[in-house]
């Protein structure tokens, strides 16, 4: 929790003690509710993805690196072109005050996608607090005394999109591009509600720019802290949008807007028009290594057992020079804790990773099988391949069990 701590304090506009307990809280809640079957631990996780995400970014082993430049180096460079796909992000910092000769600095990109990447891997989970509080609210309903005047769950969704509609993060909802001073539509304001009503990313995003809001009234930010959080929220927001394809986390409201004018394509940020989103996302599905599953099954009628297990011990990240990339989920060997707990477990974990590649390179999302966008390819790979290995033995888009025969 202390290592937490510095990490967000390094940021001095942060309420880094209010994040910490909210955090510890939620851990400790977590562990114990009856409301989610199963715990992952995301104090450690969002400090992980920070380092992936900036690893991809400027470490000289980084499998995006080429030729001896630096992803970082190319995004900078693309960034500052005047003929940039990220035209949203350019006037967003406008808005903010950037002066208009710094746009065309690299430098500045380079300090902007850096101090981005840092803020939204920190804090893109931040908002599961408020997730497990409106949970608990809705289980307590029938006893809870109201108001007569309180609003409700629709009404504090509604009010917080009309807020929102005017920042960076609601982007996805007008065609990626920035709104202008009317806000987005009525439909899609209706559309962000819904979303945010189950959204611990949309509502981590609101969080973040309700901090920038109190932190301007007292004067305590530049213009280029006001640009970055603008966009870290926009990163946050987006970080989960594979959630927009699942029946589970969607109802047909959403998943009708989405195939509607192609909105699908907006809510799924890419490398040429948005780095910064597109590598949080990236790198929040890969840190799967050393996560923990914690399970409650019943042994008896009288008696539970809880379990935690970590299935996947690492994975690997490749690229080959015709631009493919290859990644590998690798599973704990034998059947113990750092292992799956059966063969089903296995063939689901299989499933589920290679659902992102079948979408990914089919290029535009399924109907019936709503597979999840998150590996979609561009400019920094063309085609992407997932292997899940178990001792030795790759595992298909089906869960069946293949030999390896080459690596």
């Amino acid at each position: 929790m202390q290592f937490y701590r510095n990490a967000l304090e390094v940021f001095g506009f942060l309420p880094s003690d209010a994040i910490v307990n909210a955090a510890v809280q939620i851990e400790w809640l977590w562990y114990i509710t009856p409301f989610k079957p199963f715990y992952r631990d995301h104090l450690a996780h969002v400090m992980k993805v920070a380092v992936i995400a900036l690893d991809l970014l400027d470490h000289p082993n980084s499998p995006f690196s080429e030729g001896g430049q630096s992803l970082l180096d190319r995004v900078v460079i693309m960034l500052a072109s005047p003929r940039t796909d990220a035209r949203h992000l350019r006037i967003s910092a406008r808005r903010a005050g950037v002066p208009e000769a710094d746009l065309e600095e690299p430098e500045f990109w380079r300090a902007a996608v850096l101090e981005t990447t840092r803020l939204a891997g920190l804090l893109h989970d931040m908002a599961y607090p408020d997730v497990m509080a409106v949970k608990v609210e809705r289980a307590a309903r029938p006893v809870r005394p109201r108001a007569p005047f309180e609003p409700g769950l629709e009404d504090t969704c509604r009010n917080a999109v009309t807020w929102l509609q005017h920042h960076l993060v609601a982007a996805p909802f007008y065609r990626s591009d920035l709104p202008g001073p009317d806000g987005i539509e009525t439909r899609d304001r209706d559309i962000a509600a819904a979303v945010f009503k189950e959204s611990h990313s949309l509502r981590a995003g609101y969080s973040l720019l309700r901090i920038l809001d109190d932190a301007r009234r007292v004067g305590a930010l530049t213009p280029f802290d006001i640009f970055v959080m603008e966009w870290a929220a926009l990163a946050i927001s987006l970080h989960d949008y594979d959630k927009f394809f699942s029946e589970k986390h969607t109802d047909g409201l959403i998943r009708a807007w989405l195939y509607t004018d192609d909105n699908w394509r907006n809510i799924c940020p890419t490398f040429d028009k948005d780095p910064v989103s597109f590598l949080i996302a990236f790198a929040d599905q890969i840190q799967d290594f050393g996560r923990m599953s914690y399970e409650i099954s019943d042994d008896d009628d009288d008696a539970a057992t809880a379990q935690a297990r970590y299935p996947v011990s690492a994975v690997e990240v490749e690229k080959d020079s015709g631009g493919t990339l290859s990644l590998t989920f690798e599973l704990g060997s034998g059947t113990g804790t750092f292992a799956p707990k059966d063969g089903s477990m296995i063939a689901d974990i299989a499933r589920d990773k290679h659902r992102g590649a079948a979408f990914a390179n089919s290029k535009r999302p399924g109907s019936a099988d709503m597979l999840r966008p998150w590996l979609v390819p561009g400019s920094l790979y063309t085609e992407a391949r997932i292997r899940v290995r178990h001792d030795g033995i790759d595992y298909g888009i089906d869960g069946s069990a293949v030999p390896v025969t080459a690596r």
